[in-house]
């Protein structure tokens, strides 16, 4: 009393665990590759909502006239150092071409250093800007908020880049190390 197998049962026996096994390795897999790559875009949309929260609270004090000029300028710098790391770090774990927020804040930074209030009050506790001056680096700010929300949708929708790129990369770096 055996169980008698014939080739076509083992056949079908075989496609069953390969079957299995595939679907388990496929389940494990993408659901890690998910998790990561979701966990990567959350951190970066973060990083551009600290970015808005931190232009917004630096605008709120140049309209109170609560900065100095050499405050201001040291905060462009710090800021311009943050996107620039933020813009970097996006772009190398995303396809992600077209990043406007430091293009957007350079515009910023050349305009606020140009006007005359900053300049003539360089020397001075407190920098009070004219209300049509202010007008202007509002206009201004509603460009980078545009800027931030089209790179959170831009990241939500990237792809991160494939094996060619890490690779090139790699060699990139190994080749210029030495």
């Amino acid at each position: 009393m055996g169980i008698y197998l014939t080739t076509s049962d083992l056949i079908a026996l075989l496609n069953l665990v390969v079957t299995s096994i595939i679907g388990i390795w496929l389940a494990i897999i993408v659901n890690r590759n998910f998790t990561i790559n979701r966990s990567i875009k959350d951190y970066y949309m973060q990083e551009v909502k600290d970015i808005r929260k931190f232009y917004a609270d630096f605008l709120r004090k140049i309209y109170m006239g609560q900065l100095s000029a050499k405050d201001i300028k040291e905060w462009l710098k710090i800021a311009s150092n943050r996107i620039d790391c933020v813009e970097y770090s996006i772009k190398d774990s995303f396809l992600i071409n077209k990043c406007d927020i430091g293009k957007i804040h350079s515009e910023i930074q050349t305009f606020i250093t140009g006007t005359d209030e900053f300049n003539e009050n360089y020397r001075l506790q407190y920098v009070v800007f004219r209300e049509d001056t202010k007008n202007q680096i509002l206009s201004f700010h509603i460009k980078l908020l545009n800027a931030c929300t089209e790179l959170v949708v831009r990241a939500n929708k990237a792809r991160k880049h494939g094996w060619r790129y890490r690779i090139c990369k790699w060699l990139k770096n190994k080749f210029n190390n030495r």
